[in-house]
């Protein structure tokens, strides 16, 4: 099986983790990922807010669009985003499941997988960067 196969099968069961403990308070992974990202950073566009993420444009319109949607993002002043009232109330009640979920994925996966994981995207980031 080819690496990119496994790294495949490899997200969807770490990712449906996520999603199982996520969807009872109505948010994915990627939702929950933005609530956090905006949470730290409010009044950050979308562009600003996709780019350390990694998100795909599309991925990232797509999901924003679902949390304006849901009343959890709205424009800032600023002109960027943040989090409503409403989306920093979601985002403290998920704060459990996802905690949650990072332990059964860590389970799932074993320490000494999840510290090896670790490494491997520390040494990606730095090929990156050393290739910019």
């Amino acid at each position: 099986m080819c690496l990119s196969l496994r790294v495949k099968l490899l997200h969807r069961a770490v990712d449906g983790v996520y999603r199982s403990q996520l969807r009872p308070l109505g948010l994915g992974p990627s939702q929950f990922t933005l609530l956090v990202a905006l949470a730290n950073r409010p009044g950050t566009s979308a562009a600003e807010l996709g780019r350390p993420l990694r998100m795909e444009k599309s991925t990232l319109s797509r999901t924003l669009a679902r949390l304006r949607k849901a009343g959890l993002v709205a424009a800032a002043a600023s002109g960027g985003l943040e989090l409503t009232a409403e989306g920093r109330a979601r985002l403290r009640a998920a704060l459990p499941a996802w905690q949650r979920a990072q332990e059964l994925a860590e389970s799932l996966l074993g320490e000494s997988f999840a510290a090896a994981l670790d490494a491997a995207i520390a040494r990606v980031r730095r090929r990156r960067h050393s290739t910019s």
